[in-house]
């Protein structure tokens, strides 16, 4: 799905879709899956494992 193709052409549905993945990660009946973090001086490395389609999960970066 591509969610800025949604944005731009359905924004009340990916509103409510949004919404509902919010509740239910508060509810703790869904928990975020993390591919990986890293700081802004492996930011690239980041970027890498985002572009090479391999990663799973969401990358978190750390600034400091």
């Amino acid at each position: 799905m591509n969610m800025l193709k949604l944005a731009d052409n359905k924004p009340h549905v990916l509103t409510a879709c949004l919404s509902a993945v919010v509740d239910l990660m508060l509810a703790g009946k869904i928990t975020p899956v993390i591919g990986g973090t890293y700081t802004e001086q492996t930011f690239i490395e980041a970027q890498d494992a985002l572009e090479s389609g391999n990663s799973t999960g969401k990358l978190i970066v750390k600034w400091n």
